[in-house]
C-alpha cells in the first residue's frame, strides 16, 4: 500500500493508492439497458422542451463539461446570465421528474 501526498492550490491533500485487480467487464441486462435507454429518452424530451437558451447552457455545461465562468466567456455572456440560465433550467427539470413544483 502507498501513500502520497498531493498539494492543489496549497492544499495538501492525502492520496491513497491501492494495487487492485483488474474489474471484469460485466454484461448489461436487457432490462438495464431497457430502463437506461427509456431515461436517455426521458431527459432528451425533457431538455428538447427547455428554452433554447436554458437547454445550451446545460448542454455544454454537463455534457461538454465546461465551467460556468467557460460557458460565459465562451458564449460571450455575463456570468450571472450562464448561471441563471443553469438554475432555471434545472428547476425546469427538477419539476418535470419530480412532478412538483422545485422552490427557487
Amino acid at each position: 500500500m502507498k501513500c502520497r501526498v498531493v498539494t492543489t492550490i496549497g492544499i495538501a491533500k492525502s492520496v491513497l493508492v491501492i494495487a487492485m485487480p483488474p474489474i471484469e467487464p460485466t454484461q448489461e441486462q436487457p432490462d438495464e439497458a431497457a430502463s437506461r435507454s427509456q431515461r436517455s429518452q426521458s431527459l432528451r424530451r425533457a431538455l428538447a422542451e427547455l428554452p433554447p437558451e436554458q437547454r445550451r447552457a446545460l448542454e455544454i455545461a454537463y455534457f461538454e463539461g465546461l465551467s460556468h465562468s467557460e460557458i460565459a466567456e465562451r458564449e460571450r455572456m455575463p456570468l450571472g446570465t450562464v448561471k441563471t440560465r443553469i438554475r432555471d433550467g434545472v428547476i425546469r427539470l427538477r419539476e418535470k421528474f419530480m412532478g412538483t413544483p422545485a422552490h427557487a
